[in-house]
C-alpha cells in the first residue's frame, strides 16, 4: 500500500507540469488520481441532473473529493452525508460504510 502512495505521488507531480497551462485538474481521492476539466465535475452534472424535475427528498452520500462537487452544489434541503473525517461541504457525516448502512436500514423504517 505504501508503494501504491509513493508511485501515486510521482505520477501526481508528472502530471502536475504536463497540464501546468490547460485548464485541467488533478484530484487525489480514494485510492484514485483523476484529471478532469476544471468546467466539469460532478456537482454541475448532479444540478443538472436535479432540475429536470420537482424532488420530494434529494440525499447525497459519498466518501470521495469529488463528492465534494456534488455537496456544494446541491439545494438548501437537500440531505448531505460526508462517509469519512475530513473537511466537508455536507451536512452531516457518517464514520464508514457500516454507518450508513444502519442510517439507510433507519431511514427506509
Amino acid at each position: 500500500q505504501e508503494f501504491g502512495v509513493e508511485r501515486a505521488g510521482e505520477l501526481i507531480a508528472s502530471l502536475s507540469n504536463l497540464i501546468a497551462n490547460l485548464e485541467l485538474q488533478i484530484l487525489k481521492g480514494n485510492k484514485v488520481v483523476e484529471i478532469r476539466n476544471i468546467a466539469i465535475n460532478k456537482g454541475r452534472a448532479a444540478l443538472k441532473w436535479i432540475e429536470r424535475k420537482k424532488w420530494d427528498m434529494i440525499i447525497s452520500i459519498g466518501d470521495d473529493t469529488t463528492d465534494e462537487d456534488i455537496f456544494k452544489n446541491l439545494p438548501d434541503d437537500a440531505v448531505s452525508i460526508k462517509v469519512g473525517e475530513g473537511p466537508t461541504y455536507a451536512k452531516y457525516t457518517l464514520k464508514n460504510p457500516h454507518e450508513v448502512r444502519d442510517f439507510l436500514l433507519e431511514f427506509l423504517k
